[in-house]
C-alpha cells in the first residue's frame, strides 16, 4: 500500500525540481520510472532547453505536476502489487492430485478427430533457440572456439561410442582406416610405445575416436559428412553458423579423445508420416525425441501430436534408435502441469509403448497461454511439477527451453537438479558451455543447435541435437 507520507515526499521532490530549475518550470523525466515517464509526459510541451545537469526535461505547470504525481503513484502501486504477487509465489513442495476425470477423457480421444487449430508448433527458428537476450560473462573474450572446451558431461559413457562408427561408415568418410597397431589400446607406458593409427574414425578397445594427423581429436568439434571441418568462420576460430549448415554435426571428445556424445533429432507432425527410420539410423542418428502431444493454447485441452506419432516411436525403435517423448505445455498452474504429465503416461499405456528415454516438458516463449497468465515462479513450478510427476512414476525426465527463456523467464537455480535440454542456435560450444554453465550454474545435457539440419530419410529441415547425457 502507498502511504500518504510517500505521496507527500514525492510531491515535495517535484516542487524542489520545479523551483530549482531556472528559466521556467521543468520536471526531469528521470524522476519517473522509465516505462512511465514517456507515457505521462507525452501530452506536455517539450522544452527547447533543459536543466544544466543534462537530464531530459519537460515543461509543466503546477496542475500538470500534480497530474504526473498521481500517475506516478498509480504506476508505483501497480509495480508494488506485481512484485508482491511474484514474491508471494513460492517453490512447490507437494504435487497436486491428478484430475483423473480430465486426463482419462483426454486419453480416450481419437487423434484423428481432434481439432488441432489451437496447436502451436514451436517455430524455433523464430522464437525458440537463438541467442537473443544472452548475457555475456564479464571478461569473457570468447576465445577457444569449438576445440578443447570441456563441459564436464555428467555421464560421458552414455554417449554414442558404439553408434559413431555407423556415422563414419554412412557419412561418406573415405578417410576411415584400420589401425596399424593390431587391436591394441592407444595408451602405453611411453609415447614411443603407443601404436599409431590412420587418420579417421577408429574404434579401439570398444571406444570411438577420430584421429587427425596421427592424434585423436579432443573437445568440441564440428564435422561435415563425417569429417572435421577445417578453416575459421570467427575471429576465435569457432564454426559459428552451424544453424545454416544443414549437413554439419557437432561432437564432443573427452580429454583422452573418446567420443562422449551422440546425435539426436526431435520430430513432430511437421516432419510428416513418411520418415524412413532405417535411413535416419544409417545417417548416424542415435536418439530421437518425438512429440506425443500438447495443450491447446486456445481451448486448454490435452491433445495428441498426430495420428502417426506412435508409428514414429515404434519404427524408430525398430531401427535401433533410442526414443524419448516430449510434450508442448501451455499449463498455467501446477494442477495442469501434473495433468499433462499424467496424460503422457496415459498415452504410453494406451498404445503399449516401451519408452526408455526421457519424457520432457517443452516450455518456451511462444506458449501464449502460459506466458499470458503466469509469472516466473509459476512457470518454474510448472516445470517442477511435470518433471517430478514423471520421475515419481519411474521414468527419466528433462525440461526443454531456449537460452533466452531459461535466462529471463525461469528461476533456474530451483531446477538445478533436473536435466536440461537447451536450444541455442548460431553459438559456438565455447560460448555456450563457458557462459551458460558458469553464469547460470546449470549443466546442459542435450544441446539443440540447429532447426535446419538435413537427415537422410526425412524430407525438409529437422532439429539437430548433441547428447551428452541421455
Amino acid at each position: 500500500m502507498i502511504g500518504k507520507v510517500k505521496v507527500l515526499a514525492f510531491m515535495l521532490s517535484v516542487s524542489t525540481i520545479l523551483v530549482g530549475v531556472s528559466g521556467g518550470s521543468y520536471l526531469a523525466s528521470r524522476v519517473l520510472p522509465s516505462n512511465t515517464a514517456a507515457d505521462v509526459t507525452s501530452a506536455y510541451e517539450v522544452a527547447s532547453s533543459g536543466p544544466s545537469n543534462g537530464l531530459s526535461a519537460t515543461k509543466v505547470t503546477s496542475e500538470a505536476a500534480a497530474d504526473i504525481a498521481a500517475k506516478f503513484m498509480a504506476a508505483q502501486a501497480a509495480s508494488s502489487e506485481a512484485v508482491s504477487s511474484e514474491e508471494s509465489s513460492e517453490p512447490i513442495t507437494e504435487l497436486p492430485e491428478v484430475n483423473e476425470e480430465v486426463v482419462e477423457e483426454a486419453v480416450k480421444q481419437d487423434a484423428s478427430t481432434q481439432d488441432h487449430s489451437d496447436d502451436v508448433l514451436p517455430d524455433r527458428g523464430q522464437t525458440g533457440g537463438g541467442d537473443s537476450g544472452i548475457v555475456v560473462k564479464p571478461g569473457d573474450s570468447g576465445s577457444g572456439g569449438d576445440t578443447g572446451i570441456t563441459p564436464t558431461p555428467s555421464n560421458p559413457s552414455s554417449g554414442s561410442g558404439s553408434s559413431s562408427s555407423s556415422e563414419s561408415s554412412s557419412s561418406g568418410n573415405s578417410s576411415t582406416g584400420s589401425s596399424s597397431g593390431a587391436g591394441s589400446s592407444s595408451s602405453g607406458s611411453s609415447e614411443s610405445q603407443k601404436p599409431t593409427y590412420a587418420d579417421g574414425w577408429q574404434t579401439i578397445g570398444g571406444a570411438t575416436y577420430y584421429y587427425q594427423n596421427g592424434k585423436p581429436l579432443t573437445g568440441w568439434q564440428v564435422f561435415d559428412y563425417g569429417k572435421p571441418v577445417t578453416g575459421s568462420y570467427n575471429a576465435d576460430g569457432s564454426i559459428y553458423y552451424v544453424e545454416d549448415m544443414g549437413s554439419y554435426r557437432r561432437y564432443y571428445f573427452d580429454s583422452n579423445g573418446v567420443l562422449a556424445s551422440g546425435n539426436a533429432i526431435d520430430v513432430s507432425y511437421a516432419q510428416g508420416s513418411g520418415i524412413n527410420w532405417n535411413k535416419v539410423k544409417a545417417d548416424g542418428i542415435d536418439y530421437a525425441m518425438i512429440r506425443c502431444g500438447y495443450r491447446g493454447y486456445g481451448t486448454g485441452q490435452l491433445k495428441e501430436d498426430s495420428t502417426y506419432w506412435v508409428q514414429n516411436v515404434r519404427n524408430a525403435q525398430a531401427a535401433g534408435i533410442k526414443v524419448g517423448l516430449y510434450f508442448f505445455t501451455n499449463a498455467i498452474n501446477t494442477q495442469e502441469a501434473v495433468d499433462e504429465a499424467a496424460y503422457v503416461l496415459g498415452l504410453i499405456n494406451k498404445y503399449g509403448l516401451n519408452i526408455t528415454g526421457p519424457i520432457c516438458i517443452d516450455m518456451e516463449t511462444i506458449c501464449y497461454r502460459t506466458m499470458d497468465y503466469t509469472n516466473t515462479q509459476q512457470r518454474t513450478n510448472i516445470i517442477r511439477a511435470f518433471c517430478d510427476y514423471i520421475s515419481s512414476n519411474g521414468y527419466q525426465t528433462k525440461f526443454y527451453t531456449n537460452y533466452n527463456f531459461a535466462a529471463n523467464s525461469l528461476y533456474l537455480s530451483q531446477l538445478s537438479d533436473l536435466d536440461l535440454w537447451l536450444a541455442s542456435y548460431n553459438s559456438s560450444s565455447h560460448f555456450l558451455f563457458t557462459n551458460f554453465e558458469s553464469v547460470y550454474g546449470h549443466r546442459i545435457d542435450i544441446w539443440q543447435y540447429s532447426s535446419k539440419n538435413r537427415v537422410s530419410g526425412i524430407s525438409g529441415n529437422v532439429d539437430m541435437n548433441v547428447v551428452l547425457s541421455w
